[in-house]
């Protein structure tokens, strides 16, 4: 075992690289089944083999064995001898990596399309859910686990810079096929769609691929010239009001999906036109993968195409309204320069900047036929921003990150009134190395006209495709993060709307030797920023910070006042957290008092065996054993018999080692503790799972056993007293009248010797069946009247003695309302069979536990696994509320519980602050070049301040931190923040202006976790009154609903302008 450990490792470790090459294949697995695989193998650590991880649970045997065997042992018995078999002086349960069962690939998928392809889940998130492993690993993995089903993905280039990225979910491409081509396929011989007989399809298509490949594709498998398919966009959801519109082919269809735009889901129609002249031959030849990839070294062919893409971004003459007045940048003052060459050559250091008040400029508006024209004069769209109107924004596959950002905007007034009163056609920028060539402003624009023309909703889909053309991380339909599309659009329509056409080089000086003051350095460097990046978004959301380094080495002082767009806020969360902890006793607890008989004169042993809930507070930086051995104090058994295990969709995932850190329980997580006493090696673990209808519901069981002493009679036994009070009264006479139902139900053989039947072989079959049929029915009422003696035609004799309790009456014992069934460890199929059932049923006989299982689980090594399948006729007698139910009754909740309510750690915006600002020292990946040392020193001090304050002030609570040797995590922590008179003057070194007090007009939501969940936003209008916008829905809020522990990014406007920023700063003419 331990030789294949080292080998699988060996070779894996061998064949992956982590770099990925254009054109790749590679293959997306799920993350937890590799982690089990890791820890199998210790994949990640030097240790040796004997050594324990966090362990997963195991599954599983092969074939059944027949024994005529019979030890019969009570329960109590069985785990007293477990108890007393303490033969083992480890400080704590330590199991074995297992060997991980068969890949399953199943919870990270939603489906297949047309083609059998797996089409991968929108909920699931890289790392956390899905793994991306090289081809070669695939396939020597899946040699050794077999499973799957297999993802293949392939490594692309995307945007204009050629990034290399992996698309885990390509474009959904739906096609149904015209009438006009259902009739054509009608006069052909049967192809391989003819089973499809409604004749839509879905197909998974990259953004490098071209519709002219899929109909080519198409008509090959429909054995139809591709040359005769027309692809048309399906616009019948949006017009079915409306059926004069007339929907247009896609000519195109040689351009890339990434350049037609396509978003996820894409709807189309196919057409048969036997005449068409969209394409001939030879562009249907072009459309195929080797010529098109000839093609582009053929530069006549790519000019054209170039220019056919360009003209989607074609500009109308617009005049456009110069704003160069001295109020334009607020960092400026007048001194007297108001204009020509020599003013500006003088006061901007000779950069070329526009001149805004030329009339022939080219800029548009790339605006819809039926967009709102707005005003130059703005006295229109103050009065349109006024009124307070709200438009929601469609959510074109896990957008709501963008919509939420857009939506924050779109109510930041200076800068929408800049927008819509046409101004920024006149600044838009084509020729700016850093920019978008204009197109991101452009379309921008075009949206908030849209946004603001009275529209109750509006698809950003056309910013979406340009943001994801130049950053692809935000194409298709992964979730990403508000505050890194919030900083990317608004870097993007900075230098779409550069005012500074040239940029001016700036040879970085020395540091004097003599210090300065701090308001000529900041003056100074505000400056040379002022000559490169002068636009409304400087205007509006930049500010400056100052940055104090101390060398560690030669205490040598660096100040330096760099720009900044937005304060990112460490949150100082508490050193000390609360973890829950469910704990599952081995045996009813009922201290020095015996269990004794219910108010029904039943001894019960079910509610004593109810979990019971803790709540420990403890340091986070401590480690699993920290948590044990708290918890074994508080529950009086020794932490050595304590096990703590992480689940997953209801079945345990894995045992936690002491080792572990605590950092790694998630905030909302339940951590599983299970009263294991030490076992010897003859004895075996067994994972107990509820399904219903085939689904894994409620938390698994943990049995120690010795199958040689335990029959099977006593795991009915035990299993129910352990579940047996979830299970209302009734069931069992519900039980029975199913059974008489279906005897009473059975065919009558006299009326089948009646039938007149040509082959008397089939009569006599069918007769023989129904005889055979009715038996068995008979026999299972006969053995359950037997069992539970009990008459059939007494009915209220069984109401009477119907019960959910496991009792003392023997005549109970073999009436379960479920069946035990054998299944590997995800509880979907038998372990012991290789015919693929969901589970072999374990009979309630006296047969030991041995004669299931040919190769036996010892506890250390591994486990075996039981469902408990509940029977259907009976599931509205049986209580699933969950054990993690605040209200659950099957939850016994500790008075620990009410440290909930004594724990509470207040932080605000300020307390956010004091640790923005509060001196760091640097690690060894952030060392400092040190100018007076000339080298990188280590262990260096940096201290960041406000140097002055812009008028959008834009707050990035730092949500999303990354957990030194673990993972990314969110702090939910509730940070308290004024929805108005926000003063921050405390925290702004310049004191020449007014003091710095805002008002909070936008708020970007995240609820949920890390790299999941949903965005919402909150935004105010003029008329004080607060909406919550969540995609396309939205509705008045009270302004107490907008402080919430979602709160994301906040937004502030200035209410007091300050008189100057910095007094060297020169206005723009």
């Amino acid at each position: 075992m331990r030789n294949e450990q080292l080998e699988q490792k060996k070779l894996i470790k061998e064949n992956w690289s982590q770099e990925l090459v254009s054109g790749e294949v590679v293959n997306i697995i799920s993350a937890r089944w590799l982690k089990l695989w890791k820890n199998y193998v210790k994949y990640d650590d030097n240790t040796t083999l004997n050594s324990s991880n966090t362990t997963p649970l195991n599954c599983s045997t092969t074939t059944s064995t027949t024994t005529t065997t019979t030890t019969t042992t009570s329960t109590k018995s069985i785990e007293d001898n477990i108890n007393n078999n303490n033969n083992n002086n480890n400080n704590s349960i330590q199991f074995d990596s297992a060997k991980p069962e068969s890949i399953d690939n199943r919870e990270i998928i939603e489906g297949n399309d047309s083609e059998g392809e797996p089409i991968v889940s929108k909920k699931v998130t890289e790392k956390e859910d899905y793994e991306i492993i090289p081809n070669r690993v695939w396939k020597l993995l899946v040699s050794w686990y077999q499973g799957g089903p297999e993802i293949k993905r392939k490594v692309v280039e995307l945007g204009v810079r050629n990034e290399l990225y992996v698309e885990v979910r390509p474009l959904l491409v739906g096609v149904k096929y015209h009438q006009s081509l259902i009739s054509e396929l009608s006069k052909l011989p049967p192809s391989s769609t003819s089973n499809n007989s409604t004749k839509e399809f879905l197909f998974q298509k990259s953004l490098k691929s071209s519709l002219s490949e899929l109909r080519e594709y198409i008509g090959k498998i429909e054995n139809i010239d591709p040359i005769k398919l027309v692809f048309y966009n399906n616009n019948s959801s949006n017009n079915n009001n409306n059926s004069s519109i007339k929907i247009k082919p896609i000519k195109r269809d040689y351009l890339t999906l990434e350049d037609l735009k396509f978003e996820n889901s894409n709807q189309l129609i196919l057409h048969y036109q036997p005449n068409n002249n969209y394409h001939n031959s030879s562009s249907s030849s072009s459309a195929s993968s080797s010529d098109q990839s000839s093609s582009h070294s053929n530069p006549k062919l790519m000019n054209k195409i170039s220019k056919k893409i360009g003209s989607i971004f074609k500009k109308k003459t617009h005049p456009g309204r110069s704003y160069s007045d001295p109020s334009y940048y607020q960092n400026g003052n007048s001194n007297g320069n108001q204009g020509g060459s020599g003013g500006a050559s003088a006061i901007n250091g000779g950069m070329n900047i526009r001149d805004n008040s030329s009339t022939s400029s080219t800029s548009s508006s790339n605006s819809n036929e039926n967009s709102p024209t707005f005003e130059q004069n703005g006295s229109s769209t103050k009065e349109l921003i006024s009124n307070g109107k709200v438009c929601g924004l469609s959510n074109l596959g896990n957008t709501c990150f963008m919509n939420s950002s857009i939506q924050c905007l779109a109510h930041t007034a200076p800068l929408v009134e800049y927008f819509l009163s046409g101004r920024y056609l006149s600044d838009i920028n084509k020729t700016n190395p850093l920019g978008m060539k204009g197109q991101i402003a452009d379309i921008y624009g075009k949206l908030m006209k849209d946004m603001w023309s009275g529209a109750s909703c509006v698809a950003p889909k056309h910013l979406k495709w340009i943001i994801g053309k130049y950053a692809p991380q935000f194409s298709g339909i992964s979730q990403q993060d508000s505050q890194e599309l919030l900083s990317f659009l608004l870097d993007g329509l900075h230098e779409d709307l550069n005012k500074v056409l040239k940029k001016p080089y700036q040879e970085e000086k020395d540091e004097p030797k003599e210090p300065r003051e701090d308001i000529v350095v900041a003056s100074e460097q505000w400056e040379n920023h002022i000559k490169r990046n002068q636009s409304v978004i400087v205007n509006l959301f930049q500010g400056q910070y100052k940055s104090t380094l101390v060398c560690a080495k030669c205490s040598k002082v660096s100040i330096t006042f760099d720009p900044y767009m937005f304060v990112t806020l460490p949150i100082p969360v508490p050193t000390e957290r609360l973890f829950d902890v469910l704990l599952f006793r081995r045996k009813p607890q009922t201290g020095s008092e015996p269990l004794g008989p219910d108010p029904n004169g039943i001894y019960c042993l079910n509610n004593a065996m109810s979990p019971i809930k803790y709540c420990l507070k403890l340091p986070k930086r401590e480690d699993v054993e920290t948590l044990r051995v708290e918890l074994s104090k508080i529950v009086g058994i020794e932490s050595s018999c304590i096990a703590l295990a992480e689940t997953f969709k209801n079945r345990i995932y894995t045992f936690l080692n002491d080792q572990k850190n605590l950092i790694s329980i998630k905030d909302k997580d339940v951590t599983i503790a299970y009263e294991l006493p030490h076992a010897g090696d003859d004895i075996s673990r067994i994972h107990v799972m509820h399904r219903k209808r085939n689904d894994l519901t409620l938390l698994p069981y943990v049995l120690l056993l010795n199958y040689s002493e335990t029959t099977c009679k006593d795991l009915y036994r035990m299993v129910w007293e352990r579940v047996g009070h979830r299970v209302k009264k009734g069931w069992k006479s519900a039980l029975k009248q199913k059974l008489s139902k279906e005897n009473i139900q059975l065919p009558n053989n006299n009326n089948n010797n009646q039938e007149e039947n040509e082959n008397i072989n089939n009569n006599n079959t069918n007769n023989t069946n129904n005889s055979n049929q009715q038996q068995q029915q008979q026999d299972i009422l006969s053995n359950f009247e037997k069992d539970s003696h009990i008459s059939t035609n007494d009915g209220s004799q069984f109401e009477e003695d119907d019960t959910s309790s496991v009792t003392d009456d023997e005549m109970f014992e073999s009436i379960y309302p479920f069946i035990l069934k054998t299944t590997n460890g995800y509880g979907n199929h038998c372990d012991r069979c290789p015919n693929g059932c969901t589970g072999c049923p374990v009979e309630c006989n006296d047969k030991p536990l041995h004669s299931l299982y040919k190769n036996q689980k010892y506890w250390r090594e591994g486990c075996n696994n039981l469902t408990i399948d509940w029977r259907p006729e009976i599931l509205k007698y049986i209580d699933f509320t969950e054990h993690d139910d605040p209200n659950s009754p099957f939850t016994v909740q500790d008075k620990s519980i009410q440290l909930k309510t004594e724990f509470r750690n207040e932080i605000t915006l300020n307390d956010c602050l004091q640790l923005y600002t509060k001196s760091e020292k640097l690690g060894t990946n952030d060392t400092w070049y040190c100018p007076q040392c000339k080298a990188h020193i280590e262990g260096s001090t940096k201290k960041l301040e406000l140097w002055s304050a812009p008028k959008i002030l834009v707050v990035h609570l730092k949500r999303f931190h990354y957990v030194h040797g673990h993972r990314h995590e969110k702090i939910n922590a509730y940070v308290d923040f004024p929805l108005d008179n926000l003063d921050i003057s405390q925290w702004v070194l310049n004191k020449a202006n007014p003091p710095p007090i805002y008002q909070l007009y936008a708020v970007s939501n995240h609820m949920g976790g890390m790299g999941s969940g949903h965005y919402t936003s909150c935004i105010k209008n003029n008329k004080d009154q607060w909406y919550l916008i969540s995609d396309s829905s939205y509705h008045a809020i009270d302004k107490s609903k907008v402080k919430t522990s979602d709160a994301y990014v906040l937004f502030y406007e200035l209410k007091q302008q300050p008189q100057q920023q910095n007094a060297s700063i020169q206005p723009i003419n």
